[in-house]
């Protein structure tokens, strides 16, 4: 009987999802969130997003999600650039491109340490400029031919009294005795410019690199450059960039086009409100002209209430009113006929209407006429 095989891949769910994971190298192509991501980033990044494009429907949610896995994979294409780079800037092609740049000569690779290649201010470097301010202490030193105690030469050249404490063999030892012993010499100014050529010597590189730092420094970040050139000229490094990019511009024009439409909606809500406004408001001024008649005390003088009576007929007939002139006098006359109180009401209209075209044309005085006063002095 042939025993079942056993596996021996994970059981739980944690475990499976690690194990999904195991095909993954850079994670270049992949869009969702790989191991060493953090889940925390992307949720900010994406809440950012949704707070800078007003994106709360789905449309705009969507587009978000888009923008957003697309940031997360262009950070991880730097992370791997970098990483990628890091590497290549400790290997033997670019220790020559190097020694091509600073010597003119690939032959120099092998004199250059490695630590010439790093870009970042790594603790070799803080020491070289160490000791070149510990040298130029020492020619101060030099200058003065002062033989000052250990205390004054720690607090004034630290640098210095650090570098020749290097060469310390017992702690009782002081600093001139160092010199001396390390240099032979027994007068100070003999001594420091021994020991300014023993340091030179034995820490050459140091000192070569903290006298040049700034071309250095440059022709390592030219060397850079160029290996990073050709990392991104791959094809595939181009496809990739190239497929992110339209991503980017596609989650982009969706959320354009979505603004172009709320904006439109926005407009139209807008304009509705306007007229709905305005209708509210004319019917709240026909409402409180007949509160305010209603309200009208009784006591009022007969040419008020002419007139109040005058404006509400007016009201009514307007909005009713036919578009020829013999309609709107049939009409009146026919209301005259019928009703006396409106015929009072007319005339005390057009009473008003007169006095009001008087006052707003006032006539001009007529000048006495002088035939008559002529013809009577010929009599």
């Amino acid at each position: 009987m042939v025993e079942p095989i056993s596996k021996s891949g994970p059981k739980t769910a944690a475990g499976k999802k690690r194990s999904a994971q195991n095909a993954i190298k850079s994670g270049l192509y992949t869009a969702q969130l790989i191991a060493g991501e953090s889940l925390e980033a992307y949720a900010a990044v994406r809440s950012s997003l949704i707070e800078d494009f007003e994106a709360h429907d789905a449309l705009g949610l969507s587009a978000v999600e888009e923008l957003a896995i697309t940031a997360v994979r262009k950070n991880r294409i730097f992370a791997a650039e970098r990483h990628y780079m890091a590497g290549i800037m400790q290997t033997e092609d670019a220790r020559k491109a190097l020694g091509q740049k600073l010597f003119g000569a690939v032959s120099y690779a092998r004199g250059i340490p490695w630590w010439y290649l790093d870009l970042e201010m790594c603790r070799d470097k803080r020491n070289a400029l160490k000791i070149l301010t510990a040298l130029n202490q020492i020619k101060k030193m030099r200058a003065l031919e002062l033989q000052q105690d250990d205390q004054v030469i720690a607090q004034t050249y630290p640098e210095a009294y650090e570098l020749i404490g290097l060469y310390r063999q017992s702690s009782s030892e002081t600093f001139w005795r160092i010199l001396i012993r390390v240099t032979q010499k027994q007068h100070i100014s003999t001594c420091l410019d021994a020991i300014d050529a023993k340091v030179r010597d034995d820490y050459h590189a140091y000192v070569d690199w903290a006298e040049n730092a700034t071309r250095y420094l440059a022709a390592a970040k030219l060397v850079y450059a160029e290996f990073q050139m050709q990392l991104m000229a791959k094809p595939e490094m181009i496809k990739l960039m190239n497929s992110l990019n339209r991503q980017t511009e596609h989650a982009l024009s969706v959320l354009h086009a979505r603004d172009k439409l709320l904006g439109g909606a926005n407009e139209a809500l807008t304009v509705a409100a306007s007229d709905e406004c305005h209708q509210s408001t004319v019917v709240v001024m026909q409402s409180a002209d007949k509160e305010a008649e209603d309200e009208s005390p009784t006591n009022q003088t007969a040419d008020e209430s002419v007139e109040t009576k005058v404006v509400t007929s007016m009201a009514q007939v307007v909005p009713t009113a036919p578009s020829n002139e013999a309609g709107v006098a049939g009409s009146s006359a026919a209301n005259v006929a019928d009703n006396p109180s409106v015929e009072l009401a007319h005339e005390g209209a057009q009473k008003s209407t007169s006095s009001s075209d008087a006052k707003a044309n006032p006539s001009k005085p007529s000048k006495p006429s002088t035939k008559g006063a002529k013809l009577n002095q010929l009599e």
